[in-house]
């Protein structure tokens, strides 16, 4: 019998490992304590899923000061075969070993590196990452809008820094105030990373790997709650949510 053991789906305050101190969670998840994936999360997806799918890693393509150095990139996925590109050029295709991963190094330039998964001989998945600018406004992407008036329905909403280009920039750490208006509660903050001190109940947060979320309960009463996120020097993002 062979098999995994993965201790923990989500990170978790305490326990930190595999880091100490300044590190106050555990960050061995798969997913980090604001539920924003990990690298590995896709590792497990790549066994488990059947829909089609590659991820590569870094998620990073920016490394300025180290073009023409060798990158080592890994690519996750479920397809048979995995053909890497940078900037349009191929880097050669490689056969995904059943439960494993592809690797290529790859000498650093600026662009688009980029993925295909084929199975059969079709293509059926991509991925890319591609170097980016510095961070310009801010995006909100909450799963739902609409809450029930019960005064416990609650909603996850994640934010992202992205360029002028509306690219995601994962390298961001950019500090984010969230403004609700129109009544609701703004119950908390997050940001996945093992090593932030910030009280979850706020108002402010630091982005990590390009992320952040707040956390939206919903009144009693049937109104139009609106949430403002701010950073200075980038442009804002407004989302509605509608309680009924």
């Amino acid at each position: 019998m062979a098999g995994s053991f993965t201790w923990t789906g989500f990170d978790y305050r305490g326990e930190p490992n595999p880091d100490g101190w300044p590190d106050v969670s555990n960050n061995t998840g798969l997913l980090d304590s604001a539920g924003f994936p990990k690298d590995k999360f896709y590792y497990l997806k790549s066994w488990w899923s059947d829909q089609p799918m590659v991820h590569l890693m870094p998620v990073s393509w920016n490394w300025p000061g180290r073009e023409g150095q060798p990158i080592r990139v890994i690519a996750f996925s479920n397809a048979r075969q995995v053909e890497l590109f940078l900037n349009g050029r191929s880097l050669g295709a490689q056969t995904m070993p059943p439960d494993g991963h592809l690797e290529w190094p790859v000498p650093y330039a600026p662009g688009v590196l980029s993925a295909k998964g084929f199975t059969d001989g079709q293509l059926v998945a991509t991925d890319q990452v591609e170097t980016v600018d510095a961070p310009a406004r801010l995006q909100l992407s909450p799963e739902r809008t609409t809450l029930h008036a019960d005064g416990q329905d609650t909603v996850v909403v994640p934010l992202s820094l992205v360029d002028s280009q509306g690219r995601f920039v994962a390298t961001a750490d950019n500090r984010i105030t969230f403004q609700l208006t129109g009544g609701g509660k703004l119950l908390g903050v997050g940001n996945g990373n093992p090593a932030d001190h910030d009280p979850d109940r706020a108002n402010q947060r630091n982005v990590f790997n390009g992320h952040a979320l707040a956390v939206i309960q919903a009144g009693r009463h049937a109104t139009t709650l609106q949430l403002i996120a701010t950073s200075p020097g980038l442009v804002p993002a407004t989302i509605t949510l509608q309680i009924q």
